[in-house]
């Protein structure tokens, strides 16, 4: 059981005397731990910047191909035509009158008291083509119509069976699934207890959409069509339709958009550089990366990718109203874009498709400065982990140096009180015997 005086034969404070000692030691690792701070602050910079860098890149190849850069819109100046167009349509005017809409057809049985079981009197195959597949339902006197109409569902054929009670009798309807002449319905019934195998069964006729584009007549199973005006589909809603127009233009609302997205990134590169270059107060805050040759390289590197000029035209960013303001960062001006677009996006596609582009550069400039391997930026947070590591070893090491150096001072005082204490009680006995001795 160890005992500690803490100054009672001495006087001095023991304790006092030990944490100046050990907070001489502990000081050093305060400083340490300042720097790994530091560190930390900065490691975490750079891969905001790194992800940044990559983000950037990937918006960059949202644009890296004519028909993301080719934004088009189209309209109809009827709401009997509904139209959509795609980035491979071709600017245009298109004159559309619609004659005929496209209709499937529907063929009903005969009419029956009810829907009960064994209402058709007896067994059967109902044979269904379309085209050139032929379906077979097999039915017998112990289904209902609305069994046969399930049966027929339950089968392969592109059709839908329903049962239609029109208030006094009940009949087996089916309808093809598909509009078209090319989709017609054809029927037989071996035991011709069902009807549809009549020609009076047929109720609506199979017919296609009839329509003319400029002046030329287009016949098309259905009345959703996407292969008559190239990268354009026309929804026909009624027929009847005279001197319809559709026009496709470019969107220069939407690429703008698209910019403006592209911009958001650049910003966020541009930006985090470019608070860690200034600098604020008088000196550099601790966990700045102020003056870092690395982030100086990446700003130079953007700075030259953006400041540049590409394609044979020597196109440049500037031209669509993206230029870099005095803090260092990209404005957008939206209304100079839609104008420089307006007219066609060739332009814009030559600044960043291709080899030679703008998007080929950020994908260089990202793999450089962000493979995982040997990327710029890699290599740098790495480092400064290596740094870190080092850093905790010897902070580790210079607490457990301190622990044992408050160990031993605690020992040595202890006992160094423990030998005055011995001293004073022999002192004390030594003037009682004296003392005695006189008297």
């Amino acid at each position: 059981m160890s005992i500690s005086f803490g100054g009672l034969s001495s006087g001095l404070d023991t304790a006092a005397l030990i944490d100046a000692f050990v907070g001489v030691e502990e000081a050093r690792a305060s400083q340490l731990e300042g720097e790994q701070s530091a560190s930390r602050q900065q490691q975490a910079v750079v891969r905001d910047i790194s992800d940044a860098v990559e983000a950037l890149a990937a918006a960059a190849e949202d644009l890296d191909t004519a028909d993301e850069l080719r934004v088009l819109t189209a309209s109809s100046t009827t709401d009997q035509i509904k139209v959509t167009g795609s980035s491979s349509a071709l600017e245009g005017v298109y004159d559309i009158s619609v004659t005929n809409l496209a209709r499937a057809e529907t063929s009903r049985s005969f009419g029956f008291a009810d829907d009960t079981a064994g209402v058709l009197g007896g067994a059967g195959t109902l044979s269904i083509t379309q085209g050139t597949d032929t379906y077979d339902i097999a039915y017998d006197n112990t289904m209902s119509l609305t069994d046969v109409a399930q049966a027929i569902n339950d089968s392969d054929a592109n059709v839908s069976a329903s049962v239609l009670f029109d208030g006094s009798v009940y009949r087996l309807q089916v309808t093809s699934a598909a509009t078209g002449t090319e989709n017609a319905l054809s029927f037989a019934d071996t035991a011709g207890l069902t009807g549809l195998d009549d020609v009076a069964a047929e109720v609506v006729t199979a017919e296609d959409a009839v329509f003319t584009v400029a002046g030329t007549t287009v016949t098309r199973a259905s009345n959703v069509v996407s292969d008559a005006i190239a990268g354009v589909t026309l929804e026909f809603l009624a027929e009847g339709v005279t001197d319809a127009r559709i026009d496709v233009k470019v969107d220069p609302e939407a690429i703008s958009e698209k910019m403006q997205g592209y911009v958001d990134a650049l910003n966020a590169v541009a930006g985090q550089i470019q608070r860690q270059m200034t600098l604020v107060g008088d000196s550099a805050s601790p966990g700045s990366l102020f003056g870092d040759r690395t982030l100086q390289m990446l700003q130079r590197d953007l700075t030259n990718l953006t400041g540049g000029s590409f394609g044979t035209n020597n196109v440049r960013l500037t031209d669509f109203g993206i230029e870099v303001n005095d803090q260092g960062e990209f404005d957008f001006d939206a209304e100079a874009f839609k104008s420089a677009v307006a007219g066609g996006t060739e332009s814009l596609e030559e600044l960043f498709v291709g080899a030679s582009g703008l998007q080929a550069g950020f994908t260089e400039l990202s793999d450089r400065y962000t493979d995982s391997v040997d990327g710029v930026l890699s290599v740098k947070d790495d480092g400064l982990q290596d740094l870190i590591d080092r850093l905790d070893d010897r902070i580790v090491r210079i607490e457990d140096s301190a622990a044992r150096l408050r160990d031993r001072l605690t020992a040595q005082f202890t006992g160094l009180e423990e030998r005055l204490a011995e001293i004073n009680a022999q002192g004390s006995q030594l003037l009682a015997f004296l003392g005695s001795g006189q008297a």
